[in-house]
């Protein structure tokens, strides 16, 4: 478990406070307009989950298909795996209306245009129209699983969706691992999606807390449901400036991160006989069935090399 560092607990304790269900926690709009400007979107949200952050994304998507889209029965296309399909308590269609066509990657590893063909349904006609639930929303995860989706394939989604009339969502949890192994910017993977979710969490280092970001009028959007499923916060500033100093200090250090996820996968398989992939990001797959050894054995055998 990764607990906050001296420098994040002093920034928590010095941070500048307000009311952030007002919008007036300079901490919180100091981090959503940071937010804002490196995903290249108009607004952003502080949120203080994952979970919350991606079902308000997607909300706000619905929300403009079956306002602005004409869309009766939406539905959203995602990854069978996908952390927005499988974790979220059956939070798209509870939330939303929508229902939610989860689709195999051919490939075993990530969606391609082709995937998503196979997935999309767009009726016509009146007599279909009365019975069939139209894609309204593409939401992609990525990394997923700790691996990355290659860029062109990325963006040959996102394209396909718009132009068959989606919107796109990017459940970016750790998009900043994709960031720092491709050394991409995250506006060129925002640039091709209407919303994405940053987890601050996990990887960043932070207690709680995610960002989404979109325009003004999803994340208006998004502010509104988020309070109606409890998710204003009073002085949440605290987690905000926890969520600045990652950004500031604990984002370029994930190199590192990744470099002893890839230092662990070599000790295991080589010093342990472990079946373990080696690792695209900070994320090991261990199949520990056929070892007696326990990690507690692992930890102590490994302490001296440290």
């Amino acid at each position: 478990m990764t607990m906050p560092s001296q420098g994040m607990l002093q920034a928590m304790m010095s941070a500048e406070l307000g009311d952030d269900v007002f919008q007036d926690d300079p901490t919180v709009i100091a981090l959503e307009r940071r937010i804002a400007e490196m995903t290249g979107k108009e607004d952003a949200l502080f949120c203080p989950t994952g979970v919350m952050g991606n079902q308000l994304c997607i909300m706000a998507c619905v929300h403009r298909a079956l306002v602005k889209g004409g869309v009766a029965f939406p539905e959203v296309i995602t990854d069978s795996r996908a952390h927005v399909y499988i974790w979220e308590c059956g939070g798209i269609p509870f939330n939303t209306r929508a229902s939610v066509r989860p689709v195999v990657p051919e490939n075993g590893a990530y969606l391609t245009p082709q995937d998503i063909e196979k997935g999309l349904q767009l009726p016509t006609g009146a007599v279909n129209l009365q019975h069939m639930a139209s894609s309204c929303l593409l939401s992609m995860e990525n990394p997923l699983g700790g691996s990355i989706m290659p860029f062109d394939t990325f963006k040959e989604n996102a394209a396909l969706a718009h132009k068959k009339g989606l919107l796109v969502h990017l459940d970016g949890a750790r998009l900043w691992n994709a960031s720092v192994k491709e050394s991409r910017p995250l506006k060129e993977y925002c640039d091709h999606v209407d919303t994405v979710s940053l987890c601050m969490s996990k990887g960043m280092g932070t207690p709680m807390g995610t960002v989404i970001a979109g325009t003004k009028e999803d994340m208006w959007n998004a502010r509104l449901f988020r309070k109606r499923l409890g998710g204003s916060m009073r002085q949440i500033g605290i987690m905000a400036a926890a969520a600045l100093y990652a950004i500031d200090y604990n984002w370029p250090l994930m190199k590192e991160d990744h470099a002893n996820a890839t230092y662990l996968q070599t000790e295991l398989v080589s010093r342990f006989g472990f079946l373990v992939p080696p690792p695209e990001t900070n994320i090991l797959w261990v199949d520990t069935h056929k070892h007696d050894l326990t990690w507690d054995d692992i930890s102590q055998q490994m302490a001296p090399h440290r």
